[in-house]
């Protein structure tokens, strides 16, 4: 069985609904095959735009915000797609701050001008879930960056030709397993046979399918969407959690 973009996952069971999450990220690159990279980009800010919005939401209910660092990452990477201009010194941020989160979350060694940043710039970032948002985002810089032309400190890069949807899938994976913890799905131990089981029973939830949904959403409106269609498409997103509002404290939680 082929497994598309198009498909209604609430109405896949067992193995066809295990399969389709595991093979999202190639969906993903099947539905975007014929289509450029402002199409891929787009897609990318949808869906994160639903995760920001969430994790602002659980952030407001502790009286917080976003930190800035993330909101002015956020326009850059908007700036990007609608060819606005960028600052004289996008490649030197781009590169920083891929080595800043390579720094968070594999403890790369960095230079003293990128702990300048992480201390400075990102000392508001203190969460998970926000670290999984700049993370994207220096991602998908670092993906233009080499798409551009742009100077890369990076090697992996090198040979970058089309934004990924790498940070898609892991989003979907992660809410899979916040899903667990929200349904109050059975999971008696962390062996992967509990594991597994308790990942199939998440699937047939009206929470996970609804997630699922909402990133369907996102990426079918990327692909249809004209360059004009951006500025709504994004006001739109920005307004859209991809979790009902109960549960956006508890994502900051997991």
């Amino acid at each position: 069985m082929k497994y598309t973009l198009d498909m209604d996952f609430s109405a896949l069971e067992g193995a066809m609904a295990v399969n389709w999450v595991d093979r999202f990220q190639d969906i993903l690159e099947d539905a975007f095959s014929g289509s450029g990279n402002r199409a891929r980009l787009l897609a990318n800010l949808l869906m994160l735009e639903q995760y920001a919005c969430t994790v602002r939401h659980g952030l407001a209910a502790g009286g917080k915000e976003m930190p800035a660092a993330i909101e002015q990452t956020f326009r850059l990477c908007w700036d990007c797609l609608e060819g606005r201009d960028i600052p004289e010194n996008f490649e030197d941020f781009a590169n920083n701050l891929w080595a800043c989160t390579l720094h968070y979350n594999v403890g790369e060694e960095i230079s003293d001008t990128q702990a300048e940043l992480y201390r400075e710039a990102l000392r508001d970032i203190k969460g998970s879930d926000e670290w999984l948002i700049l993370t994207w985002f220096s991602l998908l810089l670092m993906e233009h960056a080499a798409i551009m032309g742009k100077r890369l400190d990076f090697e992996e890069f090198e040979d970058c030709e089309q934004v990924s949807f790498i940070e898609a899938e892991n989003l979907l994976n992660m809410l899979a397993d916040a899903c667990i913890d929200f349904t109050e799905t059975p999971f008696p131990s962390s062996f992967a046979k509990d594991y597994l089981k308790a990942l199939d029973m998440v699937y047939q939830t009206p929470l996970f399918r609804q997630i699922v949904c909402q990133i369907q959403n996102a990426a079918k409106a990327a692909l249809a969407a004209a360059p004009a269609d951006y500025p709504a498409l994004r006001e739109e997103y920005r307004n859209r959690p991809i979790l009902p509002d109960e549960f956006a404290e508890k994502l900051l939680k997991f």
